[in-house]
């Protein structure tokens, strides 16, 4: 299972001023940063050398939206990304696969000639409609699953060079004040086929400011480059199921209109500041 603290990273490209500063107090000299915890990362070495090496430092990173964003898209696992920010947390290493050596079970039979493919991780994922989407019902158990609206958000002032220069922020929003698919909170579980080259990473959970003919959402100055302001950006985690298929569990939602935006899905010639699928959680 994937667990992905959205509600603390935003979209940057490359890395931001600061990137592998320290706040904690003492040497001036730490014996670790995040660029050596990037390239240990890179060179393939195990998650518990990297975790022992930052406790051994033992010294905790103040890490900015945009450095967390950059360690995920640079393969930092989310275990190591804890350790970054709190040394004095717990580690557990992830279990050694079994049949693997060092596991303490027999070793892998050889793979038979024509294998049997794999039942998926939950029943409910033959349920599921094979079209790439988000997908919700209020009893998983039936097959009635609606797919949630795939939704473009453009610019509710123009995102122009002056715009930029002045660092004015541009808003992106959805026409009409309510998504048609609803669900009651304050928790909801989706099902996310995900499209090709698209990866469960690159999906964000933003909370819509609600107008009385549209939604919108802050980009920041440089939409194309969306800074969010923290306090839209709600958590969620994400278990895959089956091959390109995630159980996203969202908790501790407020009523409110909701959008998971897709990273990268906007088209700068066309005015599309990028797609994301609608809905709305209610109290009742």
């Amino acid at each position: 299972m994937r667990t992905l603290a959205l509600c603390v990273f935003i979209v940057g490209i490359g890395q931001p001023p600061g990137f592998g500063q320290q706040t904690s107090p003492g040497s001036p000299t730490a014996s670790v940063s995040l660029e050596e915890v990037v390239k240990l990362t890179k060179a393939g070495l195990s998650e518990d050398i990297i975790v022992a090496k930052i406790k051994k430092a033992g010294r905790a990173f103040d890490l900015t939206a945009d450095e967390i964003l950059e360690l995920k898209r640079d393969g930092v696992t989310d275990a190591v990304i804890k350790v970054l920010v709190d040394p004095t947390q717990p580690y557990t290493p992830p279990a050694a696969p079994a049949g693997a050596p060092g596991a303490g079970g027999p070793a892998a039979p050889p793979a038979a000639a024509a294998a049997e493919p794999k039942p998926p991780a939950d029943p409910i994922a033959l349920k599921i409609p094979r079209e790439p989407g988000v997908y919700y019902s209020s009893d998983p158990e039936t097959i009635d699953f609606k797919k949630l609206e795939l939704k473009t958000l453009t610019a509710a002032r123009s995102a122009s060079k002056l715009t930029k220069m002045l660092k004015r922020n541009v808003n992106g929003y959805l026409a009409g004040a309510s998504a048609k698919t609803w669900m009651k909170g304050p928790s909801a579980d989706l099902y996310f086929r995900l499209p090709e080259k698209v990866s469960v990473e690159e999906v964000v959970l933003l909370t819509l400011e609600v107008k009385p003919d549209r939604r919108e959402v802050d980009f920041g100055p440089d939409p194309f480059k969306p800074v969010f302001p923290i306090e839209t950006l709600k958590q969620y985690s994400a278990t895959e199921i089956d091959a390109r298929l995630y159980r996203v569990h969202c908790d501790h939602l407020s009523p409110a209109q909701y959008l998971l935006f897709l990273l990268g899905s906007g088209e700068e010639k066309k005015g599309i500041l990028g797609k994301g699928y609608e809905f709305e959680i209610r109290a009742k």
